[in-house]
């Protein structure tokens, strides 16, 4: 691995991207430097097989290519798309790509459908039959087996029978895993607050103890030193702070801001929106007179129909 100059005080590949922009031959240093490993890894992947059928790789698209991509894009879907900027609080105020995610796209936990639509001024005319969409996985009346892929093509279906949403078993394997109830984590057992690098909003890292300063300053170089997504894990097994810190396993970026970073009594910013990480976002007045428990809403997500987080009505 190339130590460029400066390139130590770079703690993410955030950072490092930034630092290129300033210094253009890095770029192709950094490229230059990981290859044998992408190499290796390749080798390694090839020699895999599934049902007697080797894996392929491919080579990742040329800048070129990308670039073209990001252009038609902005042509074709909203030109107030900013190039390199697609992290979900640089899209959810983009009301043409919100759009067509409403009307071209199917979204699901694990599949993503882009499809055209019937409108002669918006798509070009599909040039064969209808292919119906991919239909989501159907129990059958027995609960324990699914119902067969002719039989739910073409209907409306939802991924609500999808094995992982089944949120008794997935409560019980996330609580394993992050190897503490959920009920621990509140907001007066948060001790710091980290950032998703995808969707930029901050998730609650908890213990039960209160860290002495060994460990709260352990915690604070390997939040500097590695970047955080959600649901992924602080403190594996081996970990010094196994054990002892625990973030919530069970989000993903599309998951609001826990309640219980509004309720923390450290000095973080309390006027981030719930969805989206943005800030300045208010309370609904309307609401706070209703209910013990509103979080904030930017105007974004409200123009975009999200609905406002709250909680314990108030009894009158």
């Amino acid at each position: 691995m190339l130590l460029w100059p400066g390139l130590r005080s770079a703690h993410s590949m955030s950072e490092i991207r930034t630092k290129a922009e300033k210094v253009p031959e890095l770029k192709q240093a950094w490229i230059t430097s990981v290859e044998p490993i992408i190499q290796l890894l390749r080798h390694r992947t090839e020699r895999m097989t599934l049902k007697d059928v080797p894996f392929q790789t491919h080579d990742a698209a040329p800048e070129e290519v990308v670039q073209a991509l990001e252009r038609q894009v902005q042509a074709d879907i909203d030109p107030n798309i900013s190039c390199a900027h697609y992290l979900q609080k640089d899209l959810s105020s983009k009301a043409e790509y919100q759009r067509f995610l409403k009307e071209h796209c199917i979204e699901r936990h694990y599949v993503f459908q882009i499809r055209k639509c019937d409108k002669p001024e918006c798509c070009r005319l599909k040039r064969g039959p209808d292919v119906p969409r991919r239909p989501d996985p159907v129990l059958s009346n027995d609960n324990k087996h699914f119902k067969q892929f002719d039989k739910v093509l073409g209907q409306d279906t939802t991924d609500s029978d999808r094995p992982s949403a089944k949120n008794t078993n997935v409560t019980a394997v996330a609580e394993q895993l992050q190897g503490v109830k959920n009920s621990v984590l509140t907001g007066q057992n948060v001790r710091k607050t980290v950032t998703c690098i995808e969707c930029t909003k901050p998730r609650c890292v908890s213990a039960q103890k209160a860290l002495n300063f060994r460990e709260s300053r352990t915690l604070t170089r390997q939040l500097e030193k590695y970047d955080y997504t959600c649901g992924a894990l602080i403190a594996p097994e081996g970990d010094v702070l196994h054990g002892k810190v625990f973030v919530r396993l069970q989000l993903s970026c599309s998951s609001p801001i826990e309640l219980a970073y509004y309720a923390t009594t450290m000095n973080v910013r309390k006027d981030v929106c719930s969805f989206c990480a943005a800030e300045n976002a208010q309370k609904d007045p309307a609401l706070v007179l209703k209910y013990r428990v509103v979080l904030p809403l930017c105007q974004a997500c409200n123009t975009a129909g999200k609905e406002t987080l709250k909680r314990n009505p108030i009894k009158t």
